[in-house]
């Protein structure tokens, strides 16, 4: 059934009535050629994501900011997975990286601790790999920004 001067549809993108490009050079996946409701829905998230909203408060930003690191925490370790795979192919032997790598690399004094537990933590913590003491510690700030952005608007809201 045509709609909108368009000529029928058929298949998928009938059932869920997008409208087709006219223009023969385009190519690829449109917008538009969405389900309905998950354009709705990705066009509402782009819209919150980048417009300034006058009720946004500042634990709203920790939040956000908390949200934003361990979404990084998820994504740094693959790049640093990426980049020792890419490194494997090539060379035909794995990289151990550490994250006494990473500590060495920034110019960091050894941590030292008078207690012996301590210093053993310590010491597991530099021989982790490096993709996952990345993960771990994004993930853990994060969190511990999320966690001081609920305690605000807690304490805001009471």
């Amino acid at each position: 059934m045509p709609q909108n001067g368009q000529p029928g549809l058929s298949g998928d993108a009938g059932r869920h009535r997008c409208r087709l490009s006219t223009r023969r050079t385009e190519r690829g996946p449109r917008l538009d050629m969405l389900p309905p409701k998950l354009w709705s829905g990705v066009r509402g998230f782009v819209r919150r994501a980048f417009t300034p909203q006058a009720s946004h408060r500042p634990y709203d930003y920790l939040s956000d900011v908390g949200g934003a690191l361990m979404a990084l925490g998820l994504l740094a370790p693959m790049l640093i997975l990426a980049g020792q795979t890419v490194h494997w192919l090539h060379r035909d032997n794995w990289p151990s990286e550490r994250v006494s790598l990473l500590w060495d690399a920034l110019s960091l004094p050894y941590p030292a601790a008078s207690w012996a537990g301590v210093q053993l933590v310590l010491d597991v913590w530099l021989a982790t790999p490096l993709w996952l003491g990345v993960m771990c510690f994004l993930f853990a700030v994060g969190y511990g920004f999320r966690a001081a952005a609920n305690m605000l608007r807690r304490s805001a809201t009471r």
